[in-house]
């Protein structure tokens, strides 16, 4: 049990049964495919948090700003 809370997936019993071992990678599969999508949209989310370029890129907008 320790081994799973330092970051295991699982443990399984000797001799391991296929079906447990389907499962175990299934959920591995599962827990790092979702870690690579929260870091997408983490990332997406961090450049769409900045405002380069959102002031003054409108023809309009552009008269309106002189820095």
């Amino acid at each position: 049990m320790e081994m799973v809370r330092l970051g295991a997936y699982g443990y399984c019993r000797r001799p391991p049964s296929i079906s447990d071992l389907k499962t175990m990678l299934r959920r591995a599969h599962e827990s790092q495919m979702l870690k690579r999508q929260l870091q997408k949209v983490q990332d997406r989310l961090e450049d769409d948090s900045r405002c380069d370029g959102m002031i003054g890129s409108a023809a309009d907008a552009a008269g309106l700003i002189s820095w």
